[in-house]
């Protein structure tokens, strides 16, 4: 954010979010003073460059939101599309260079292009592999929980919402955290309230079909509700029920084909109906060749220190299947090597995945068994693998 001293030169004036009262070091003991005591909550909101645009109002006006301070609650019946307005709003997020962890149960989100996915049927993630991913700036993680049990999902999120949190204390980061399916996450009965959420939660997004099954203590901060499905009000009666809010539905407003409807909570804003800003769904299209066919001379081989293999994958799924059975020594020797993120950018001729890859490559506080997790897992978020 930009600001200007009063006695600031016309042109960085012109270009300031707001010029101090004072001149020269004044002025920036001034700001100094501000953040300090208030974390200059004046120009909260008012910085249309940084706002996330959620929608427009049926007029034609645009909903957005500030990337700071806000926690969602996007929640209607199943089948009604929340999956792929929250969708949008990560991509827009990470538009704006926001890092962004999913805790996703029902792996939803784990064909986003943008995201690295950990986690599938066969492999629960941990706490420790989530928050060491995380500690990577430029990586938007998706955690896929297909793979521990319903009945031990709240545990995780009890043990994993702490660990975030320091995170943030220390880093900043992630910036934003959406739980999707939050009411088998954050159940109404929840007995890790008091324990674990901290007493202020900012930026967290909620995604659920029962807003009134979740625990009064997480609906407490919420902010803003989309209400997404044919029965808008009902969604939002259960809300404002559970989290002992005032609400009142506004004369002629009602459900309309495509549309949804917004409630800001705290800004004494009747509910109003708006349509969502649309994904991009960028989804990974690449050739059926590079998963499932024959690379030929451009295969890849895992030879090991000395020479000791000669293990040919002529794919990707070949590829994986190798790297899950070799020894520790044959995977880190390609690691450290930086073969994999090689490959990936010259045979497979996919920049995003060597990019990532070579981020993993660098990492030098990762285990051996979590850098190949990760790297598995990317590859199968983008090129859908069988399992």
């Amino acid at each position: 954010m930009r600001s200007g001293v009063a006695n600031a030169v016309d042109s960085l004036k012109e270009i300031a979010a707001f010029v101090t009262r004072g001149a020269n070091g004044t002025g920036v003991s001034e700001l100094v003073d501000e953040l300090i005591e208030n974390d200059l909550v004046r120009m909260e909101g008012k910085l249309e460059r940084h706002l996330v645009l959620m929608g427009k109002r049926p007029h034609g006006a645009e909903v957005r939101i500030p990337p700071y301070g806000r926690n969602l609650l996007i929640a209607g019946p199943s089948g009604t599309a929340k999956s792929t307005m929250t969708a949008g709003l990560i991509e827009r997020l990470i538009d704006k260079a926001y890092q962004v962890c999913i805790i996703d149960p029902e792996g939803d989100y784990s064909t986003l292009q943008a995201l690295v996915c950990l986690g599938n049927q066969q492999h629960a993630p941990t706490v420790n592999e989530v928050l060491a991913i995380l500690e990577d700036s430029t990586i938007n993680l998706n955690v896929n929980l297909l793979g521990l049990p319903l009945e031990d999902r709240p545990f995780f999120i009890a043990q994993l919402i702490p660990g975030l949190q320091a995170l943030r204390a220390r880093t900043g980061r992630p910036h934003w955290i959406v739980l999707d399916e939050a009411h088998h996450m954050l159940p109404q009965t929840w007995g890790h309230v008091s324990s674990t959420l901290p007493r202020k939660v900012g930026e967290t997004i909620l995604v659920t079909v029962h807003p009134d099954h979740l625990a009064p203590a997480v609906l407490a901060p919420i902010d803003v509700v989309f209400a997404i499905g044919p029965s808008p009000e009902e969604t939002l009666k259960r809300f404002a029920g559970a989290a002992a809010q005032h609400f009142a539905w506004p004369e002629g407003l009602a459900y309309a084909p495509a549309s949804l409807v917004a409630w800001f909570v705290g800004d004494d804003q009747l509910p109003f109906s708006m349509q969502a800003q649309p994904a991009r769904a960028e989804r990974i299209r690449h050739h059926r060749k590079y998963a499932e066919g024959d690379l030929r001379w451009h295969s890849f081989y895992f030879r090991g220190p000395d020479d000791r293999h000669n293990l040919k994958a002529q794919n990707l799924e070949v590829f994986a299947q190798i790297a899950e059975g070799i020894s520790e020594s044959t995977w880190m020797f390609h690691l450290r090597r930086s073969d994999y993120s090689r490959w990936f950018r010259d045979a497979i001729r996919d920049s995003y995945l060597a990019d990532q890859a070579e981020r993993i490559e660098r990492r030098m506080d990762l285990t051996s068994s979590e850098t190949r997790v990760l790297i598995l897992e990317l590859i199968r978020a983008r090129y859908t693998l069988p399992e």
